[in-house]
């Protein structure tokens, strides 16, 4: 008698979701209630409110976080940078720049979603190399990812010389591989 109720219940709750899905909650609840008799009806002062589902905009994101001022105010710089397509400016830049921080980007697929993932990372830098990016986030193209790339290069040295978590490891300036970059096309990056 109990699985003839749970398919019962369960037919209910499809029959349901296709109203909804077909005429809205709206619709569905103020046809409900014309079926119900008076007495049994609830009166409803206002329609309800679905929550959406919107991703945040980048600068919202930001604005929400609980940090201090000074690197919020760092973190709103980049984030309206990336709004403007400064930082990051191409979807394969973002989804590169969480690529090389060990993260999956494959099931993203707009800036918002891609952002969300980013500021994460922003968030887990240093307030140096933080400002760095900022600084150079108006150079930063697909051209001239140099400080990108070094701020990048850093922090995985940082995370992988330290076991402990920090990642204000200093990484020595004999590690550090140098990055020349130059307008001619002709001539290569070099590292050294």
């Amino acid at each position: 008698m109990t699985t003839t109720k749970v398919s019962r219940d369960a037919i209910l709750k499809k029959l349901l979701a296709l109203a909804v899905d077909g005429w809205g909650v709206d619709a569905v609840y103020k046809e409900l209630e014309a079926t119900l008799p008076p007495e049994v009806r609830r009166t409803r002062k206002a329609p309800l409110k679905r929550r959406s589902s919107r991703i945040p905009s980048t600068l919202e994101a930001v604005k929400r976080l609980k940090i201090p001022a000074r690197r919020k105010k760092v973190l709103v710089f980049l984030a309206q940078e990336f709004e403007d397509k400064k930082f990051l400016p191409k979807l394969s830049d973002a989804k590169n720049f969480l690529e090389f921080r060990g993260l999956s980007a494959s099931d993203l697929k707009t800036r918002a979603q891609l952002f969300q993932r980013i500021l994460v990372i922003l968030q887990d830098m240093s307030d140096d190399r933080l400002e760095r990016l900022a600084r150079a986030s108006d150079r930063t193209g697909p051209a001239q990812l140099g400080s990108l790339a070094d701020a990048i290069r850093d922090t995985g040295a940082a995370l992988r010389s330290d076991t402990g978590g920090s990642q204000s490891a200093a990484v020595s300036d004999s590690a550090k591989p140098t990055y020349r970059h130059s307008d001619n096309p002709d001539e290569s990056v070099n590292t050294e």
